[in-house]
Parts: C-alpha cells; sequence; structure tokens
C-alpha cells in the first residue's frame, strides 16, 4: 500500500512521464494507469487490494424455486434431495406450480438444504491411528533398521520374494 502511495505520489509531481515513473517502481504500464485510475476514483481508499471473487452468479436457481424446495421440504422433511426434485419436477408438469427457471439438480438441492439447516451431517470423527510406542533413540548411523511388510513381490532378479 505505502509503494502505491509513492507511486501517486511520484506520478502527481509532474516532472517525469508516466512510463518512467512506472520503470522506477518497476510495474507494468498497464498497472501504472489501473493504480491512477483507482486513486482519482476513490482516493487512498481505492488503492486498496479488492476482492477477485464474482459480483454475480451466472447460473443461480430462481428465488421462488428455492423457496417451493424449502415448502416442499417443510411438508416431507423425511424426503432427500432426488425426491424433492422428482417431485417439483412432477408438480410442474401437472401445472400445480409455476415453472420459473430450470429444475435444479440434486446436489444443488442438498446444497440449498444445508444453507436452510435442514439437513444433518452423518459425518463422524476420524478414527485414530491408535497408540504406537515411541522409538527408541539411535546410537549411530545405521543402528536402527525396519522393513515394511508389502506382500509378495519380484525382485530385480526376477525371483518371487
Amino acid at each position: 500500500m505505502d509503494e502505491k502511495v509513492r507511486f501517486i505520489a511520484a506520478r502527481q509531481e509532474g516532472t517525469t512521464g508516466m512510463a518512467e515513473v512506472c520503470r522506477q517502481f518497476g510495474i507494468s504500464r498497464k498497472t501504472g494507469d489501473k493504480w491512477l485510475a483507482r486513486y482519482r476514483a476513490g482516493s487512498v481508499d481505492g488503492l486498496k487490494d479488492q476482492s477477485r471473487a464474482r459480483h454475480t452468479q451466472a447460473r443461480q436457481t430462481a428465488a421462488a424455486t428455492e423457496e417451493l424446495l424449502v415448502t416442499l421440504n417443510g411438508r416431507h422433511p423425511t424426503w432427500g434431495p432426488k425426491k424433492l426434485v422428482a417431485r417439483l419436477r412432477q408438480q410442474q408438469a401437472a401445472g400445480e406450480v409455476g415453472s420459473e427457471g430450470t429444475v435444479p439438480a440434486p446436489s444443488t438441492v442438498g446444497v440449498l438444504l444445508q444453507r436452510q439447516g435442514w439437513v444433518r451431517t452423518r459425518r463422524t470423527a476420524p478414527r485414530s491411528a491408535g497408540r504406537t510406542q515411541p522409538a527408541a533413540p539411535a546410537a549411530g548411523a545405521n543402528a536402527r533398521w525396519c522393513a515394511d511388510c508389502k506382500g509378495q513381490f519380484l525382485t530385480g532378479e526376477g525371483r518371487c520374494c
């Protein structure tokens, strides 16, 4: 951030051109133009790092469809995403509900139900590897050896070991 502020100060002095100032700070002309435009738009706050996350989601599930799925799940709390999707398709085909947007995939419905707090996760904690005794300290190089038994395998000579 300090480097950006120094760049802006050097550029606004006006004694040297944009390309020269960019060379002094070791940045490309494109980056220099971007920093200058951000400074003009939002002062020093405009120079802060900005989020690179998307602002919109192109194929987001329609709010009306999400509401229908949550309502349907409220009536049938034991149904999973596959059955909810199948039921929603039946209702749309029968004209019981409007056809705003497409029916989402079962995986999307599962994420929606998790977000709404309707799903309990079944995952258990990973099992521990068990206790082993610590290795005795080695007196020197090659003082302690071990073997890893992997079953039968062929040696370099083609014999079965």
